[in-house]
């Protein structure tokens, strides 16, 4: 448990230390989800999103835990770094992102403890706050022959200052 603790707390200084760059807004998402596979495994996340003096790039860092089907087992923590794109237009915006993230455990398609974060999002906004849906892969790229990967899908819950 204390290495889950000690990425989650890694996590949130990275949050707070971008969250003093300049940039033309910020979002903190909070974003929950289910496996799509019968694993029945879910996902919890917190991500900053920085902009970067353009709606349509971003950088962001997440820190959040990977809950298996059998509640006995230790929750799986995972801090990440990614890259992406947003498209927004009036109440409506879509996103895609790619990342690189370090995981505390390995389990049933995530075999390494590096995986390859992909995530493709879209949801309504109105003002500072915005919900919406998202797809998240996580993958490590065929670096492992037993990699599946996990395939989450998730809400969003987005706000923006």
């Amino acid at each position: 448990m204390g290495i889950i603790r000690n990425q989650l707390l890694a996590a949130a200084l990275v949050l707070l230390a971008g969250s003093h760059v300049y940039a033309a807004s910020n979002t903190y998402d909070f974003t929950a989800g289910v496996d799509r596979g019968n694993r029945g495994s879910k996902i919890f996340a917190l991500t900053f999103r920085q902009y970067l003096n353009s709606p349509y790039f971003f950088i962001a860092a997440s820190g959040g835990v990977i809950t298996e089907y059998n509640l006995l087992s230790q929750p799986i923590g995972f801090v990440e770094a990614s890259f992406g794109t947003e498209l927004r237009i009036p109440y409506v915006y879509l996103y895609v992102s790619q990342g690189i993230a370090a995981l505390t455990q390995t389990a049933i398609g995530l075999p390494s403890h590096y995986q390859l974060p992909t995530t493709i999002g879209f949801g309504i906004h109105r003002n500072t706050i915005a919900l919406g849906f998202a797809f998240k892969h996580f993958s490590n790229g065929q670096h492992n022959p037993k990699n599946t990967g996990r395939n989450f899908l998730c809400t969003e819950l987005r706000i923006t200052f």
